[in-house]
């Protein structure tokens, strides 16, 4: 009952939230979608495309177009604004890439705020929790968007399968602090095929 749980969950209210998120970003800024679709060209041509989620290329475009909270921080120049033409936002997407220090730091997508400080902050910890000294466990690509907390059916008010096969009412009072956890990169990319992907995006 648990993988049912999970698999309907991640197929109709996380994929659900994911295709809002993207048709939004496409929507406010409309060279994001041929920026994306020139990224899955990039990743097929180098026969990656099996390997590397089209939902991460999707969130790694998103981010650098719409992520306010990574403008406010950020010391390069060049993310001071989005993209202006589907040339300039290909070219963000490869360096995204291939200078975020995946090792070390989950890349957090999140359009409209909707990720408190609070939650970066639990974010940040579970993700070092669960990595070694040697950076070896883990996700490879650290993925995080709004719709990566587990409870996120609550958003909706959605009934899902509970332990005995019925449907269940999820509370929201019970979640005391989200688990956050990437839904699209947990098992891929492997590490050999990200560090390929980081070597091509050079």
């Amino acid at each position: 009952a648990k993988s049912l749980r999970l698999s309907l969950i991640n197929r109709h209210v996380r994929g659900s939230m994911h295709h809002s998120l993207i048709h939004a970003v496409h929507t406010r800024h409309p060279s994001s979608s041929l920026v994306s679709r020139l990224a899955h060209r990039w990743v097929s041509a180098h026969m990656l495309s099996d390997m590397i989620p089209q939902e991460a290329i999707e969130l790694i475009v998103a981010k650098i177009y719409t992520d306010p909270h990574e403008r406010a921080i950020s010391k390069m120049q060049s993310l001071d604004v989005p993209p202006s033409t589907v040339a300039a936002g290909f070219f963000r997407f490869l360096q995204v890439l291939s200078t975020h220090d995946w090792a070390n730091e989950p890349l957090i997508v999140d359009p409209q705020s909707h990720i408190t400080a609070n939650d970066r902050g639990l974010i940040m910890a579970q993700f070092n929790s669960i990595r070694d000294p040697d950076l070896n466990k883990g996700p490879a690509m650290y993925i995080i968007s709004p719709a990566d907390y587990d409870g996120v059916e609550e958003m909706t008010g959605s009934k899902v399968v509970g332990e005995d096969g019925s449907a269940e009412a999820v509370d929201p009072a019970g979640a005391l602090e989200r688990v956050w956890s990437p839904t699209y990169t947990s098992k891929f990319p492997e590490r050999v095929v990200l560090h390929r992907a980081l070597a091509l995006a050079k």
